[in-house]
């Protein structure tokens, strides 16, 4: 990577085409997965040999497209927003001196746009869904700037991902209870990673004058709120799939996440990482157990 020119000064390791700069602002290689989560819809692709019909080929790629740039211009807009405060180049690659590349503020528009015109094919809760998540990953970075605030920065969060669940179904009556077991596992798992993120950044969040969740709480407060949210998203799934056996991933998954977060709170970064790699797993199990 070169450096920058033309913006104020030369920043080193920071690369100099504002295409580049776009491309790498959007972070991908932190959140691409959870674009797959329209799967939800089609869990017959996850049997073997996959069921994969007509109209599942049109609908699954147009979902999956409507979530990967709703995402994209979420990262986008919040290296916008955080690119004065975010001096280290592998967290934001855009300039923090200098005026901002006019191709980023209208890259994150033609993302927005794509999206809503992707999800306007795939029907009204598509839709519906879509612009939840893009309208929150707007005023997540920018005014009002839910992420500076305890509790709405949860709430904020949690819009961006959660409705690209729903990205694939046409009617809500296709939801099933497995769908909404899956997704109140997801919920949770989403926010317990969220807090401990928090938990991770409180002191360069104190420096930016941000009071997120984990920062309000402290280290102790926040094991009481993943504990609280562990065995919330236990009782959920429990009224959701009431005496269904095939709720063990889900019951495992969230026992275990709540205890390897409060257990490794020391150490929020790691516990981060790992509580990842878990609500992966736990997620797969569960679209497998969706599938029948």
């Amino acid at each position: 990577m070169g450096d920058v020119v033309g913006f104020g000064g030369s920043v080193p390791g920071r690369p100099s085409h504002p295409v580049v700069l776009g491309l790498r602002a959007m972070r991908v290689h932190h959140w691409w997965y959870f674009a797959l989560l329209p799967m939800a819809a089609f869990p017959r692709l996850l049997r073997w040999p996959p069921e994969l019909d007509s109209e599942t080929a049109i609908r699954l790629p147009l979902a999956i497209g409507v979530a990967l740039t709703a995402l994209a211009h979420a990262y986008l807009v919040n290296a916008v927003s955080d690119r004065q405060m975010d001096r280290n180049p592998r967290k934001n690659a855009l300039p923090p001196e200098g005026p901002l590349p006019v191709f980023v503020p209208w890259l994150a528009v033609i993302l927005a746009t794509s999206s809503v015109g992707m999800a306007t094919m795939l029907g009204p809760l598509a839709l519906s869904a879509a612009l939840i998540s893009i309208v929150a990953g707007t005023i997540y970075s920018l005014p009002p700037r839910l992420k500076s605030l305890p509790f709405l920065g949860l709430v904020g969060n949690a819009l961006i991902f959660f409705p690209l669940l729903f990205l694939g179904f046409q009617h809500i009556e296709q939801i099933t209870p497995e769908i909404q077991a899956m997704g109140v596992v997801f919920l949770t798992l989403l926010t317990q990673n969220q807090l401990v993120h928090e938990l991770a950044d409180r002191e360069e969040d104190a420096a930016r004058g941000d009071r997120t969740t984990g920062r309000t709480l402290g280290t102790w407060g926040t094991a009481g709120a993943l504990v609280v949210l562990g065995g919330s998203g236990l009782v959920a799934v429990a009224r959701v799939l009431p005496g269904q056996d095939r709720s063990w991933a889900a019951f495992c998954g969230l026992g275990c996440s709540t205890l390897l977060c409060c257990a490794l709170l020391g150490h929020p970064s790691l516990a981060r990482r790992l509580h990842r790699v878990l609500a992966l797993v736990v997620g797969a199990l569960l679209f497998a157990q969706a599938s029948g």
